[in-house]
């Protein structure tokens, strides 16, 4: 296997931020910010989601549980759609198979939204529930992995931190459309409504956009890594995760540990801490929110600014002050709180500009072959 694909690396310094990576940036991130919408969309209407779709006699605790083991069933299938999706990538094209994820995320996102109740399907409502949401799974395996490659292969290497942190600004901000959205419909319907139809139209919202997105899509490029590489690729009959796990694999430890420490923190802060402050701390409903989308917001500008720290002094380095910083921040803000003084929400704000997955590129970018780029990249997300 050559080390030194020249072509690769002559077309990667040739590249510049142009309008066509600008555009493609912003293709590449409509399927990632769809995930996210949804992603937060289901949190907020957990509740309705299983007074809906199970019967009305369960228990609430116990149908909110079947509602999450159904969202954990979407998250276990992430890996084996990483694998489908990086192995076919490689074989008959990124821009193809970037379609079909993106498919696959805006089309059960609009089923969601049209399932008819328990009441006049029994228990082939929850199925069609648990059947759209490993679908989700199976192309968020793909697609967020695939917007960073896809991206990372169009710009020039000295710009790769950069563009992933702007894909990453864009994920987020369907973070904040979700939750501004969610908000709006709870802030101005009735319970009934709102159980009745008002729920339904977000889903439908974000499956509708998401199949313009597929729509949108066809005006990408295939990135020049895969085109320079096809020759080699047909020459190396090999699985691109064996490539991976046998040459690669001081890459794949450093891409795990940085996912996770990423996975750690979006836990944490985006589905445990705003209970956490309500329910043990006592603060308003109201207050959480606003703070929270205020975190949120910060989040977008953080990961702008992260991937342009990571191209101005190097990717592990940018990674590791963002680490350290987040580890204080963190301390900090569970310090006030026992305090009750002013600093919580200003920690609990500054706290969402930690460790961004922009470093994931720059590992990926190690690998010698696209195949070796691609599954790479894809399994250190998908765990």
């Amino acid at each position: 296997m050559s080390s030194t694909p020249v072509q690769t690396e002559s077309a990667a310094r040739g590249r510049s931020m142009s309008m066509q990576d600008i555009k493609t940036l912003m293709l590449a991130s409509l399927g990632g910010a769809l995930e996210y919408y949804d992603f937060i969309v289901a949190v907020f209407f957990t509740k309705l989601l299983a007074t809906v779709l199970f019967p009305p006699q369960t228990p609430e605790w116990l149908a909110q549980l079947e509602v999450f083991c159904i969202f954990a069933a979407g998250y276990l299938v992430r890996p084996i759609g990483g694998i489908f999706f990086a192995h076919f990538g490689d074989r008959i094209g990124h821009k193809k198979m970037f379609a079909l994820s993106l498919f696959l995320m805006g089309a059960p996102t609009l089923l969601i939204g049209l399932l008819p109740s328990y009441a006049p399907l029994g228990i082939v409502a929850p199925l069609l529930f648990l059947l759209c949401c490993v679908l989700q799974g199976l192309s968020d395996g793909g697609e967020v992995p695939g917007a960073w490659i896809f991206c990372a292969e169009h710009v020039r290497r000295d710009r790769v931190g950069l563009a992933c942190g702007l894909l990453m600004s864009g994920l987020c901000a369907g973070i904040l459309l979700g939750a501004l959205s969610a908000k709006f419909l709870m802030g101005n319907l009735d319970a009934e409504s709102l159980k009745t139809w008002g729920w339904r139209m977000l889903f439908i919202a974000g499956g509708v956009f998401g199949l313009i997105s597929v729509y949108l899509r066809r005006y990408l490029q295939e990135t020049p890594v895969f085109e320079a590489l096809c020759a080699k690729r047909e020459a190396d009959s090999r699985l691109p995760l064996s490539v991976v796990l046998t040459q690669h694999r001081k890459a794949v430890i450093f891409g795990l540990l940085a996912t996770w420490v990423f996975s750690g923190i979006f836990v944490m802060y985006f589905l445990y801490t705003p209970t956490f402050l309500q329910t043990q701390f006592h603060f308003a409903p109201k207050d959480v929110f606003t703070n929270n989308l205020w975190s949120i917001f910060g989040l977008i500008l953080g990961s702008t600014f992260a991937g342009w720290a990571a191209d101005k002094i190097g990717g592990g380095r940018a990674y590791a002050i963002g680490s350290i910083a987040m580890l204080v921040v963190t301390v900090s803000f569970y310090s006030a709180l026992g305090t009750n003084n002013g600093m919580v929400w200003p920690m609990y704000i500054a706290g969402r500009g930690g460790p961004d997955r922009h470093d994931h590129a720059r590992v990926v970018h190690h690998c010698e072959e696209l195949s070796g780029r691609s599954a790479l990249h894809r399994l250190c997300a998908v765990v």
